[in-house]
């Protein structure tokens, strides 16, 4: 079953406006399936077969003569130099038409974002506009599966594959992505050995173990048993890959009591709680993270409404909010200098501690400053809690982001 996508809108509008689009993301997150479903009369070349990849990246006029453009690649990745060569056809194209801007000749996939970007950067930079796919959100696949329980929607995660039922057994399709990627885009980044796969296993349990918590790269880096400096190679090969993000602290030169160590979490909660080897609802329900998994959760539903929007992470205006003696505020969203305040709250009643610290950043900040103030809760129905505070059940979160 195909479930509508948020960013069919935005790959849509960007292949109007580039000669190439370029989408990126985690494997399995849907990126081929939604471009043949978008543009079907456009042929179609994945470089994940050896032959093809062979091609491209030995003789790439050769294939690009072969399969001439409209045409949508699959994996560039393996063939980098293939961007250089897309770029001389493409400027060609443009010196040559009336039409500005010059629409998509090239549809480009990487699931490798580490090297993929860096290539685009030196070969296609003001000719290509780039795209993260994310993951399902909660929002997307409610739409389509009105029923769709919120804690089934988090222990399931939101790879299509899963969130649309084609796969029913989680943990075995779980366990084989992980594998994949170990062997695929770990070995690719940072040309690991088997021992050295078996140390970052144990560091994405590490780190899932602190999802929706300030990251200290010292207690990683005793509790795997490797260096700091790993430690920092490893997190950005997860982040390039889009398996984790780094929430950076919010803060203004009027506030030097501020935390600066950024706060981690997994982009998609199937796969995290699969690390945590949290399997069924009860184990949820009974876990000391549940709260930090909530937390997760909430992050990755904003997430992904930005990202759906073309939104690179440079341009995301999300935040957290802490001070050294513990006041925080999950989620700050700052637009022209107003600020959207979300907490995460695994509560079905609201009290004012709830609001404590959403007053603390108020004080601070200014009252005619704060646009609006949500509480993401494990709630029925979306209520408008005061003049400008609501209670979100997440399934219409998009709505109070807007």
């Amino acid at each position: 079953m195909w479930i509508n996508r948020n960013v069919e809108k935005t790959i849509t509008d960007f292949s109007k406006n580039f000669p190439v689009t370029i989408l990126t993301g985690a494997r399995q997150a849907g990126k081929t399936s939604i471009l043949r479903r978008l543009f079907k009369d456009i042929n179609y070349i994945t470089l994940d077969d050896p032959i093809m990849a062979n091609l491209a990246h030995k003789e790439p006029e050769e294939f690009l003569k072969r399969y001439p453009s409209p045409l949508i690649i699959d994996e560039v990745q393996y063939a980098p130099d293939l961007l250089r060569y897309i770029k001389i056809l493409v400027d060609e194209k443009r010196s040559k038409s009336k039409q500005k801007p010059l629409k998509t000749e090239y549809f480009l996939t990487g699931s490798q974002n580490f090297s993929l970007m860096q290539n685009v950067a030196e070969s296609l930079a003001g000719r290509a506009g780039v795209i993260s796919l994310l993951p399902l959100s909660y929002c997307e696949v409610k739409k389509a599966h009105r029923d769709k329980d919120i804690k089934e929607f988090i222990l399931t995660g939101g790879y299509p594959a899963l969130s649309s039922g084609e796969i029913r057994e989680k943990d075995l399709w779980l366990s084989s992505y992980l594998s994949t990627y170990l062997e695929r885009d770990v070995r690719n980044a940072i040309q690991i050995s088997n021992s050295g796969l078996r140390d970052y296993l144990r560091f994405l349990r590490a780190l899932a173990l602190r999802s929706g918590q300030i990251l200290v790269l010292s207690n990683i880096a005793q509790e795997v048993g490797i260096t700091i400096n790993t430690v920092k190679s490893w997190l950005s090969v997860l982040q390039a890959s889009q398996q984790i993000h780094l929430l950076e602290p919010y803060h203004q030169k009027i506030t030097q009591r501020l935390i600066k160590s950024p706060k981690i979490y997994f982009i998609d909660t199937g796969l995290l709680l699969h690390l945590l080897g949290i399997k069924d609802r009860e184990d949820l329900e009974n876990s000391p993270l549940e709260g930090h998994i909530w937390e997760t959760f909430v992050f990755s539903e904003i997430l992904k409404f930005y990202t759906n929007q073309g939104r690179t992470n440079l341009s995301i205006p999300l935040y957290f909010w802490r001070t050294k003696d513990g006041q925080e505020v999950d989620f700050v969203i700052e637009k022209g200098g107003k600020f959207t305040l979300i907490e995460s709250k695994l509560t079905q009643s609201i009290n004012k501690l709830n609001l404590k610290n959403i007053g603390n950043f108020t004080r601070q900040y200014g009252e005619n400053n704060i646009k609006k103030i949500v509480l993401a809760c494990n709630i029925k129905e979306n209520v408008k809690f005061k003049k400008n505070i609501y209670l979100n059940n997440c399934s219409e979160l998009e709505s109070v982001l807007e």
